[in-house]
């Protein structure tokens, strides 16, 4: 059993959190969320980077992340989707 460290108030444990690679590993949630008024939660890929340096730098360098790599935001869901009602010619 993975012991938690306290959640901000409002924030509760993901389900599967306890199942995980992260909780083998003994990495709480606030290695990577922050703690209190810091708690971010989306955090970003820098927070990945303390421990996933390298897979970071690839991320960056492949399409689901070149948009961060040039500052944009990432990409949405709606942003993603192509068109597809074309009309005949």
């Amino acid at each position: 059993e993975v012991e938690v460290l306290a959640l901000p108030s409002g924030k509760s444990m993901p389900e599967n959190w306890a199942h995980s690679s992260h909780a083998a590993a003994q990495v709480q949630c606030v290695d990577c969320h922050g703690k209190d008024d810091r708690w971010q939660d989306s955090p970003d890929q820098s927070a990945c980077a303390s421990c996933h340096d390298r897979e970071v730098e690839t991320f960056l360098q492949g399409k689901h992340g070149m948009r961060i790599a040039q500052g944009l935001s990432p990409m949405t869901p709606a942003q993603s989707g192509l068109n597809f009602n074309v009309e005949k010619l």
